[in-house]
């Protein structure tokens, strides 16, 4: 039997066409397909999209619908669904739905784990996932009409926040009050100037920064107390980051192309730093105080221009791998070769 649920942006969509087959009444398959206008008298031919999942019962069912990213929509509009389905829906891919404005509807939602709606260019407020009470991850990258998401600080369960791109963001120090965030993505957020805020956030594990070139201090992550790996791949305009050697848990740190940065001694000092990237610095001239970190696993090198000399990293206890790939000022690398277990 077929069963419509109410359509997503009525003036695109025709509806959502539900295929249920039962056995005994015990198991039963549901295929979703969302069917766009333009193509309502060929839905089987021009289904975008189908999920299909066998369950124990229709209370344990928890489906996905995702949207095609080969379309672009262009009618502007609400996500409609009926109670009962927003109910059990687990994820929702709204990928490029560009005229899409309104997700009012989803606050009702008590089993939404995973929401994309990424590229959703209409987007200007999110407050309502807020209060979505299982929410785990939301993918809101090239939003750009979104100026604030300060309401998500509130979603208890929202464990990875990616908000790549919005560029229309240039505060986001609300977020320290996210109970469960553990990662967080602002690839590209180049507006933004300050995350000392961001210091204080009790769970928070891996952060991306790449191309926030926006950012010129961050030494207030040094005391970041869970903060695991930490990528500032292209933050060009930092020229310090001597405070990042306090920070107690700091594991991975990406400092690829950060080219206003000419020391690095102080993370010799890093408690636990295990992997450090200084890929394509090309005003490092020495590295050398490395060679103390105690914990220093892996160390790419790779491009850095103006380094003449690493005979000091010979000393280090704990150095396992070493890339020094087109390092061209590097004449004579025979103090590496007696070093037990590197990898070069």
């Amino acid at each position: 039997m077929s069963t419509p649920f109410e359509a997503l942006n009525a003036d695109a969509f025709t509806s959502v066409i539900a295929s249920v087959v039962t056995d005994n009444g015990f198991l039963m398959s549901i295929s979703l397909r969302l069917v766009c206008t333009a193509w309502r008298d060929e839905l089987a031919t021009h289904t975008l999209h189908s999920h299909t999942r066998t369950l124990a019962t229709d209370a344990d069912f928890a489906c996905a619908v995702a949207l095609s990213q080969k379309w672009k929509w262009r009618a502007r509009g609400q996500v409609a669904l009926r109670p009962h389905f927003v109910n059990v829906l687990h994820t929702l891919n709204l990928r490029r739905c560009t005229g899409l404005t309104n997700i009012d509807v989803l606050a009702a939602s008590s089993s939404l784990r995973t929401l994309n709606l990424a590229h959703c260019r209409g987007m200007t407020n999110v407050d309502a996932v807020a209060a979505a009470p299982v929410l785990h991850m939301l993918d809101l990258s090239f939003c750009t009409g979104l100026t604030n998401v300060d309401a998500l600080s509130a979603t208890p369960k929202l464990h990875t926040l990616v908000l790549a791109f919005c560029k229309g963001l240039t505060n986001i120090d609300a977020l320290v009050a996210a109970p469960a965030l553990h990662t967080l993505n602002l690839t590209g957020c180049d507006k933004l100037t300050n995350l000392d805020a961001l210091a204080a956030a009790p769970a928070l594990h891996t952060l991306n920064l790449t191309n926030c070139t926006g950012l010129t201090n961050l030494d207030a992550l040094g005391s970041a107390p869970a903060l695991h790996t930490l990528d500032l791949w292209g933050c060009h305009n930092l020229t310090n980051v001597d405070a990042l050697s306090a920070a107690p848990a700091l594991h991975t740190l990406k400092l690829t192309r950060c080219n206003g940065l000419t020391t690095i001694d102080a993370l010799a000092a890093a408690p636990v730093l295990h992997t450090l990237s200084v890929t394509s610095c090309r005003w490092l001239t020495n590295v050398d105080a490395l060679a103390a970190a105690p914990k220093l696993h892996t160390l790419y090198l790779s491009f850095c221009a103006h380094l003449t000399n690493v005979d000091a990293l010979a000393a280090s206890l704990s150095l396992n791998t070493l890339d020094l790939c087109c390092c061209y000022g590097l004449t004579n690398t025979e103090a590496l070769n007696g070093v037990p277990n590197l990898w070069r």
